[in-house]
């Protein structure tokens, strides 16, 4: 499910790729921020993928090459496509009846997401208006 929530600095894109998980195992996983041009996208994953792997799955689902580079030390994963930055990504949860959601922590190989303006978009989710999220 992709969702495009207009307002804020950003255009802002919410991209759930947990919708098939039954949601008793859906409230928990991993995320990714991702912004090109003058459009944020927050990414939700299940928790049996990696990071990258999250990258790799949101590329394939909006059409965009996933690149793979490998230089002194680690590789390093990414959009495949001039413009875009992987801002960070951590871990996500929710409250399975809807009156919270906390994103919080670090990406190995990404770094810390950037909490400026997510809560406002977040909050302007259709149903999202009274949800207390948590950043941390």
């Amino acid at each position: 499910m992709v969702l495009r929530i207009s307002g804020g600095r950003f255009g802002f894109f919410l991209v759930d790729l947990t919708a098939s998980i039954p949601a008793e195992r859906g409230n928990c996983g991993l995320f990714m921020q991702l912004r090109a041009d003058e459009e944020e996208y927050i990414v939700l994953s299940t928790r049996d993928a990696t990071h990258s792997a999250v990258v790799e799955r949101f590329c394939g689902r909006m059409e965009l090459p996933f690149e793979t580079v490998y230089g002194k030390g680690c590789c390093s994963h990414g959009v495949g496509k001039p413009g875009w930055v992987i801002v960070g990504g951590g871990e996500w949860r929710r409250d399975p009846e809807g009156r919270w959601v906390e994103l919080r922590g670090t990406a190995p190989d990404f770094g810390m997401f950037d909490p400026d303006g997510l809560q406002e978009n977040l909050r302007a989710i259709p149903g999202w208006a009274h949800v207390d999220v948590r950043l941390a």
